[in-house]
């Protein structure tokens, strides 16, 4: 509540509280005119990241799934619920992934060619040489993974 970057999410978290799911739907895919960096993107697009999160967690269940028939679960038992939903989730995570991947991509490639022209001869699979484990590791940083978990 005290962080600037919210705007105005304790609004919004009242208005989107008094909406129905349809009509939060309606009010995130309508086009903002004065949105930045271009004009006439969507509200749920051009919101700010509290904000996107709010709107977000009304469309999707938990913000990530989307529930395809709420009406007819696969399976219901006395402990369990299993509903057939799409994961959104994963699909933002690999555009996000996607996105530093290309922009990281040049620097990747200039650091391949810097280490020769062939890739190095591995004896045993399980046990990869000193220069390909370099690679990795290089390559696993440039895209956000510390050298400890690649």
């Amino acid at each position: 509540p005290d962080d600037p970057s919210d705007n105005f999410a304790g609004t919004v978290r009242r208005v989107l509280r008094g909406m129905s799911a349809n009509a939060v739907d309606v009010l995130a895919h309508a086009e903002n005119p004065k949105s930045v960096p271009l004009p006439n993107m969507l509200l749920k697009d051009c919101a700010t990241p509290v904000c996107q999160l709010l709107i977000m967690s009304r469309l999707r269940f938990v913000g990530r799934y989307v529930l395809y028939d709420e009406m007819h679960p696969v399976h219901k038992s006395e402990s369990c619920l299993v509903m057939r939903a799409k994961d959104h989730g994963l699909e933002d995570e690999y555009k996000r992934f996607m996105a530093i991947y290309d922009a990281k991509e040049n620097q990747v490639e200039d650091d391949i060619s810097d280490a020769g022209s062939e890739p190095p001869e591995m004896t045993n699979m399980n046990e990869p040489n000193e220069v390909t484990l370099q690679l990795f590791v290089s390559f696993a940083e440039k895209m956000g993974v510390r050298a400890e978990a690649a």
